[in-house]
């Protein structure tokens, strides 16, 4: 009896010693065959030595700030050094404790990971989360296990070739935290109006938690505060578990509520956008004369163009805000006035007014993309006219704030005729 159990321990510790070296050479074998493009191609040397990401042009007012972005994707670079400490300090507490330490592959929490199946977080390091984001289409199931190896690849390539302080800012130059805030600099500029530099620890701490899932712990999002307030306090809590920042100041950012200066960026979004609008045009027809070095030529929506230009946006936002504020009071003065008119807005001097009224407004109609889309469609006049009358559910301009509303087309052109149009001059900027 003493002999078999015996037996049976050799043969548990020979297993036991198997594993132990299998483990390693299985591992080996699988970066090679990776290397090798067994589970498809790489990025070559010359992509991951120069990756591309397509930047935004600025346009930047005279006391340095950004009032608007031309973009495929709407990113600009920030350096390094224009990252705030405790920025740094919360990716690197949350995502990757031992970022500093490790080659790319962070073995530890690799095997954490298998032999808790994940329950007390990913193997995923840093390097390895912008490996993904650069260099790969998300995948799911199956897939995904064929895209870590790829992954630990890339990651260990781009260790060998960036310092750990160009990763960090590289990996918060590709994230996109939505809402047009690709990298931390629209982030910054969407979510809170500030530049990067600016941020206080409870707002790097925020954004930092979005890296888990922008959608999910999104501040900006309705519904969404209470779980973008937990996870802030989880990156709160993981700052102080790496020495980061005391008990007592992760208790006093703790408490803290959330503030957002919720500005989505787009084209038509923030500061002087019909500014904007003329400045695009008027570049369309610069870059036709200018060239790169290179001979090439600029792109207005990738190149990372700066445009400066002679507006304060002190002055312009207080030159809106005023114009906003004197504009809803006028609106409703304006509204009461023509409540109950059949000619709406319009006036005549002599005539039938509300055939006047209409005729106006059906010219626009017939000008609009949806009355085009009926027509093509096959619709006859009166059957697409009849269409356009039938009230929808939409959202229309309104001073003082976009408004949702139900309202046919047909009358959604004649509110839009009713609406005060405003000019300002500023005589001694």
């Amino acid at each position: 009896m003493a002999k078999t159990e015996n037996t049976d321990f050799r043969i548990l510790v020979r297993w036991f010693w198997y594993a132990v070296v299998a483990a390693p050479l299985s591992l080996i074998l699988l970066l090679l065959l990776t290397w090798a493009g067994l589970f498809g191609s790489l990025p070559s040397t010359e992509e991951i030595a120069n990756p591309k990401s397509y930047l935004a042009t600025q346009i930047i007012t005279s006391d340095g700030r950004q009032l608007g972005t031309f973009f495929t994707e709407n990113r600009v670079h920030s350096d390094y050094g224009e990252l705030p400490e405790h920025l740094v300090q919360a990716l690197i507490a949350t995502e990757d404790e031992r970022f500093l330490n490790h080659g790319g592959i962070d073995f530890r929490a690799l095997a954490r990971a298998v032999v808790k199946l994940g329950r007390d977080g990913g193997g995923s390091t840093i390097t390895q989360q912008l490996a993904k984001q650069m260099f790969h289409e998300p995948a799911r199931g199956f897939k995904r296990l064929f895209q870590k190896p790829k992954e630990w690849i890339i990651s260990m390539q781009l260790e060998s070739r960036y310092s750990k302080e160009e990763l960090i800012a590289m990996y918060f130059n590709q994230f996109d935290f939505l809402y047009q805030g690709v990298g931390i600099y629209n982030a910054s500029n969407v979510y809170f109006g500030k530049m990067p530099a600016e941020l206080h620890a409870e707002e790097s701490a925020l954004l930092v938690g979005m890296c888990k899932s922008p959608w999910l712990f999104n501040p900006a999002r309705e519904g969404r505060e209470e779980a973008s307030l937990n996870r802030r306090n989880t990156v709160l809590s993981q700052m102080e578990n790496s020495g980061f920042i005391t008990e007592e100041e992760a208790d006093s950012l703790k408490a803290l509520p959330i503030k957002i200066d919720f500005t989505p960026g787009g084209h038509d979004k923030g500061l002087a956008p019909y500014l904007r609008e003329h400045i695009r045009q008027y570049m369309k027809e610069w870059v036709k004369a200018h060239r790169k070095p290179d001979g090439s030529e600029y792109n207005l929506y990738t190149d990372g163009l700066k445009i400066y230009t002679t507006i304060d946006s002190r002055v312009q936002r207080a030159a809106e805000e005023a114009v906003e504020q004197h504009m809803t009071q006028l609106q409703k003065a304006f509204f009461r006035q023509i409540k109950g008119r059949a000619a709406g807005p319009f006036y005549f001097d002599q005539g039938n007014s509300v055939a006047g009224a209409n005729q106006i407004i059906g010219k626009a109609m017939r000008q609009t993309p949806r009355w085009q889309s009926l027509r093509d469609a096959g619709m006859g006049e009166a059957a697409a006219l009849a269409e356009f009358k039938k009230p929808l559910d939409m959202k229309v301009f309104a001073w003082g704030g976009d408004r949702d509303t139900l309202m046919s087309p047909w009358d959604s052109i004649k509110y839009m005729k009713s609406i005060y149009q405003v000019g300002l001059l500023s005589v001694e900027p």
